[in-house]
């Protein structure tokens, strides 16, 4: 059986604030998706789990410290395009 937990947008927007980081991707593991919040606009926003930088960590159960984001062959300027954010680092 599958639990089912609702973040409002504005929850997550607050836990950014409190980690201090512009971006947060939590897993949907059901679904298969990995999804954020604009900082924004509230917007929420879903790619698939295994898309990028953010798909690699979250199959590979590891962090990653990339300063170059936009460089690195992994990277995937879809969510950038989708809310006109420019990722710097990861």
């Amino acid at each position: 059986r599958r639990a089912l937990v609702y973040l409002p947008p504005r929850a997550v927007m607050a836990w950014q604030g409190i980690v201090s980081c512009e971006r947060v991707l939590l897993a949907d593991d059901a679904d298969r998706q990995l999804w954020l919040v604009s900082t924004d606009t509230g917007r929420e926003i879903r790619i698939p789990k295994t898309a990028g930088i953010a798909g690699r960590c979250c199959g590979d159960g590891r962090a990653m410290n990339i300063a170059d984001a936009s460089a690195d062959d992994r990277f995937n300027v879809e969510v950038d395009k989708r809310t006109g954010f420019k990722t710097q680092n990861v």
